[in-house]
């Protein structure tokens, strides 16, 4: 297997897999409302995780990023494997896509979210 490292492609396709899981998982987090139906599917996954009774949502949820990343970065990493891309626009999406997550998984901001939505 060749590596073209004149191209920025694959390189892309990481980081922008890695904000994509973070928003996906912290969407989910915010959906998960305690007593509600992703709230027992996160409890449900934590179950068949190994140490997932211990760890409770957050191994569902690194469990949630871990797949988005991995699903992701493969069809991002085919689809760009060729191409040299602009660096400013990716990674703009890539710090606005983790802000966002981050800023979403903070309790203030997602009770506030989860009282404006119910």
């Amino acid at each position: 297997m060749s590596v073209d490292v004149t191209r920025n492609g694959p390189a892309q396709a990481a980081t922008l897999s890695v904000g994509c899981a973070a928003l996906v998982a912290a969407c989910v987090r915010l959906a998960a409302v305690p007593g509600g139906p992703c709230a027992s599917a996160l409890a449900a996954v934590a179950a068949v995780l190994p140490g997932g009774a211990q760890a409770g949502e957050f191994a569902a949820l690194q469990a949630i990023f871990l797949s988005v990343w991995l699903i992701v970065w493969i069809v991002l990493d085919r689809a760009l494997a060729r191409r040299e891309l602009p660096v400013g626009v990716h990674q703009t999406l890539f710090l606005a896509s983790l802000g966002l997550a981050t800023t979403l998984w903070w309790p203030p901001v997602a009770e506030a979210l989860r009282a404006r939505w119910s």
